[in-house]
């Protein structure tokens, strides 16, 4: 029989190019779920680059005249696949604390979930795909997509980056691969610690989130701008409001909320020339805790017991011994969210153990520095081995199993978690075998700079990820990224055959 995709589609495009690019080299029934707005999918209902044997529209989902959510059928919902969908819904950034646009009720969080499930629980039971090929799940509703089709068993195509720049893999879990045993040898060539220092080095994460930061127009001011004018004079499509982030954004919102943007980023810098440390002390004992961007997937649906960063750091510092400070950073790339109010970093300064450093200081020049690497589950808890110091890490990531690095539960753990990885050595030998497993699980991919190519020739960018797609200037930009869609069509095509193999 044909092996059946579903391709959940939405407005950076990359499965397209996947679904596109697949067809050419093996037969497969292919199917889509499009999550794009208006303007967009006018090119989807047009095209003939990719045929579809059938394809929804993620927003022809919703009903706007029923008022009240079915409880009885959410209750059931969650029994019958063991899915909390509380936990669903506060991943969002939309719903909760984030929205400076729309402030959703009970009723309303939990009716567009009950028409989201049933939504998808309908696609799935009709065609009963053997694959779900997605790129990895940034807000709830492609959460619960994934965690529905893998409670029917159906194999997770998920196109995930590594916590190194330009490096992703295909797998059923964000950011892990399905086979790893970081404790298995697979390479018995001896590495010093500059040859391994060297992959890094090859792999910088700096250089990822500048090229983000690209994608998201902060080094192409007038596409910015651009798309922002778009965004007033355009009209609106009739589903707009059915995206439920549309909500309450309207043109003046927008607007003061553009101007409240570049106010607080102006402010911000300010604050951080005057009172965040530039230059660090040679006989400083200090562990380093590098905080995420916010709003992220890493700690909205990554770790969502620990999103609270203000909370976690109080309870670091709370945790140190006598004689260490504790240094924290802000995210490089919060910058395209206007840094953050002042008032969240005067929170942090004063707790009297801790100390904000400015972002010109790197982390390959902090974290030589430092006695212990504190991370949520970001990149600088990576970046602590080459640079031969201990971490803790508070979720599970491709490098917590490492002797060197303490994975927490909770943050009573912290204490004697702190103590025991400060007495911590990193072994070059543990090092190697794991550099060599990245290797063997993932491949070099430079993500945003489909991201940015993207962005700025359609102009999906702005206050709405919506615009007009020509047919025609679509398939150039298919042809102009054509080695990287093959190169990301053939580890789908291996990874399906890892998958026939297994079962």
């Amino acid at each position: 029989m044909t092996d059946k995709i579903l391709y959940l589609i939405d407005g950076w495009f990359f499965n397209f190019g996947v679904a596109h690019n697949l067809q050419k080299h093996e037969k497969f029934d292919s199917y889509a779920i499009i999550d794009v707005d208006d303007k967009a999918r006018d090119f989807y209902e047009k095209q003939n680059l990719v045929k579809f044997n059938k394809e929804w529209y993620y927003l022809d989902a919703f009903n706007t005249k029923k008022k009240i959510p079915d409880l009885n059928y959410l209750s059931n919902f969650e029994s019958r696949y063991k899915i909390n969908l509380w936990s669903i819904i506060y991943n969002d950034r939309e719903f909760y604390k984030y929205n400076k646009f729309h402030n959703f009720s009970y009723d309303d969080i939990l009716l567009i979930l009950e028409q989201e499930c049933r939504f998808f629980e309908q696609i799935l039971d009709d065609i009963q795909p053997d694959f779900l090929s997605m790129y990895i799940p940034v807000s709830h509703h492609q959460q619960l997509l994934l965690k529905l089709a893998k409670r029917k068993g159906i194999k997770i195509l998920m196109f995930t980056p590594v916590r190194f720049g330009g490096r992703m893999m295909i797998s059923e879990e964000a950011g892990m691969p399905d086979k790893w045993n970081i404790h298995k040898t697979i390479s018995s060539e001896k590495k010093t610690f500059e040859e391994l220092e060297n992959f890094l080095k090859n792999h910088d994460s700096s250089k990822a989130i500048a090229n983000y930061t690209k994608a998201h127009f902060e080094s192409h001011k007038f596409e910015r701008y651009k798309a922002i004018l778009n965004f007033f004079i355009s009209k609106r499509g009739k589903n707009y409001n059915n995206r439920y982030s549309n909500l309450g954004k309207t043109r003046i919102k927008t607007l003061l909320d553009k101007f409240s943007r570049y106010f607080q980023r102006k402010s911000a810098i300010s604050f951080m020339n005057k009172y965040f440390i530039k230059n660090l002390n040679d006989n400083t004992n200090f562990v380093y805790f590098a905080l995420h961007s916010e709003p992220e997937r890493a700690l909205l649906i990554g770790a969502p017991y620990f999103a609270n960063q203000i909370s976690v750091i109080e309870n670091i510092a709370k945790s140190l011994p006598m004689g260490y400070k504790l240094y924290v950073k802000d995210h490089p790339a919060q910058v395209v969210y206007g840094w953050r109010n002042i008032s969240y970093y005067k929170q942090i300064m004063s707790l009297p153990n801790v100390e904000i450093l400015h972002n010109s200081l790197t982390s390959a020049q902090i974290i030589p520095k430092s006695n212990l690497v504190i991370s949520i589950g970001g990149t600088p808890g990576v970046e602590a081995i080459f640079h031969k110091k201990p971490s803790i890490v508070f979720t599970d990531q491709l490098y917590s199993d490492l002797p060197s690095v303490y994975q927490i539960n909770n943050y009573e753990e912290l204490p004697k978690a702190i103590e025991l990885s400060l007495q911590k050595q990193v072994d070059i030998n543990d090092l190697a075998n794991f550099v060599e497993k990245i290797k063997k699980v993932s491949f070099n991919f430079v993500i945003n700079n489909i991201m940015e190519d993207f962005s700025i020739r359609f102009g999906f960018k702005g206050p709405v990820m919506d615009a007009f797609m020509p047919v025609a200037e679509v398939k150039s930009f298919l042809d102009d990224h054509n080695l990287e869609f093959q190169k990301l069509a053939s580890e789908h095509q291996k990874k399906i055959q890892e998958h026939k193999i297994k079962s």
